[in-house]
């Protein structure tokens, strides 16, 4: 699979590049003429983790700053 691709299956599984992204709840697509496609996608969590700012959006902790 060459790098840039996504790829929905009959079977309803994701793949970006080759890789599958699991826990995906859903998706939107932007293609406009002359332009790349781009797509959106939303994924499910249990931890965020943003270096710097490790569990920001925890429900136990609240916004860490």
């Amino acid at each position: 699979m060459e790098e840039g691709t996504f790829k929905v299956t009959e079977d309803r599984k994701i793949f970006l590049d080759g890789h599958e992204i699991k826990r995906v709840f859903g998706f939107s697509i932007n293609a406009e003429a002359g332009s790349d496609p781009e797509v959106v996608l939303r994924v499910a969590v249990d931890q965020i983790d943003i270096e710097g700012y490790t569990n920001m959006f925890s429900k136990q902790t609240g916004l860490q700053t």
